[in-house]
């Protein structure tokens, strides 16, 4: 069984890194997983880049710089540049060698000037079955990757509230027919990586008709874990001190929720012992924090990774729209519980009072009240030892891969 996996990008974002575990849990087990991607690297010989010189390079800028320039007709507001997507240009890779020799296309996410939807048509028309994991909910909307509250992709996807007034009906509507014409070419099975995914996916006016399977995104158990007092000695953090965690690759994004975070930290009483870890791309937002910051940063490599994760008494994540996390599922599998909100899939992976805190939606005094029965639950190991027991039940490598597997092969045998 010959699986190709095409992603934008392989070690950097969410989408990218739930691609990678997922390929290197397939590839464990013994499915033949590869994968091509823009994104350049000195990659093992099953990933495949699109990008191996530096006029590459140039061209994929254009490509992003092309569609983000033609967006600026478009948009109401810069916030939203980058989370609305026109897939208007593209690599044409259905010529690609390895692609042609597959037996089944799995689709991660393809957008930032990788594949148009001229690109993903080509690739439907190839006659080959196609699953596609939904890391966002772009593929059932006129163009956006975050709704907010917007329900407009139940129906018609109209008055989007990231373009212009006069055409806000227009653009949105447009796209959305161009992927239901797209989609009404070829075999797709979509996978929705949460319940909650699952459900918005069913409900939309584009997927209503569509093959819809809810699968986990994988994370890998990794054994002898180092001490959080070794890990707090490496990142030169203090020993004596409650370390609450935050990150994102894009702190900044609003539906990140660091406002929310923010109005948290300002609710806990005595913060003497108290700091705050951030990792990612910080916002300007970090200024406005109640409590001492120690900010990290970009962090490169699982390890590293791990140790932040492990150095933290807790890692808090107030998103107001999350699919299934990937720092949930990192920072369970490294034994640190959580508190977030009650929204999206986090509650599938969070079991409340158990392995972290659930939050009341949007409720930053229930998001204080978490992180304070957290710090003080977990003195004793318990929500520990329920996060990795929750990993290994649910979300462990092999359990998923073999999901996957199973998937295929129901695929192939009717196709």
């Amino acid at each position: 069984m010959k699986v190709i996996h095409i992603s934008t990008g392989y070690n950097h974002g969410g989408a990218a890194i739930a691609c990678k575990r997922l390929v290197e849990a397939q590839r464990s087990v013994g499915i033949d997983a590869r994968v091509i991607t823009q994104e350049p690297g000195d990659f093992p010989e099953y990933i495949y880049s699109t990008t191996r010189s530096a006029f590459k390079k140039k061209m994929n800028f254009i490509r992003l710089a092309r569609e983000k320039f033609t967006f600026l007709f478009y948009e109401k507001s810069k916030d939203g540049r980058f989370q609305y997507s026109l897939a208007n240009t593209g690599e044409n890779i259905v010529n690609h060698p390895i692609l042609r020799d597959a037996d089944i296309i799995h689709l991660h996410w393809v957008n930032g000037g990788f594949i148009s939807l001229k690109g993903l048509k080509r690739i439907i028309n190839t006659g080959k079955p196609i699953v596609w994991t939904m890391h966002d909910i772009w593929a059932f909307t006129g163009g956006c990757h975050i709704a907010g509250d917007c329900k407009n992709y139940m129906d018609i996807c109209n008055g989007c509230f990231y373009l212009k007034s006069n055409l806000k009906d227009r653009i949105s509507s447009r796209q959305q027919s161009l992927k239901k014409d797209i989609y009404s070419y070829g075999n797709i099975f979509f996978i929705a990586p949460s319940k909650w995914q699952l459900n918005r996916a069913k409900s939309s006016s584009l997927l209503v008709k569509q093959n819809i399977k809810m699968i986990h995104n994988p994370i890998n158990i990794v054994e002898d874990l180092p001490t959080k007092r070794y890990c707090r000695n490496r990142l030169l953090l203090p020993e004596n001190k409650k370390l609450i965690l935050f990150g994102a690759f894009n702190t900044k994004a609003r539906h990140k929720g660091m406002n929310f975070l923010i109005e948290a930290l300002g609710k806990l009483k005595d913060t003497s012992d108290t700091e705050l870890l951030i990792f990612g791309k910080i916002s300007d937002d970090i200024k406005k924090m109640p409590l001492e910051v120690n900010n990290l940063g970009y962090i490169s490599g699982g390890e590293q990774m791990r140790m932040v994760y492990r150095a933290a008494d807790l890692f808090v994540t107030p998103s107001i729209e999350d699919n299934l996390p990937n720092t949930v599922l990192e920072s369970l599998v490294c034994e640190t519980p959580v508190v977030a909100f009650n929204t999206g899939g986090i509650p599938e992976i969070i079991d409340h009072k158990k392995n972290g805190y659930l939050a009341e939606y949007k409720n930053a005094e229930d998001l204080a009240t978490g992180i304070i029965w957290c710090l003080q639950k977990n003195l004793k190991g318990e929500l520990s030892k329920n996060a990795i027991q929750k990993i290994q039940s649910c979300f462990e490598n092999n359990i998923i891969a073999a999901k996957f597997e199973k998937f295929y092969q129901k695929i192939l045998a009717v196709h």
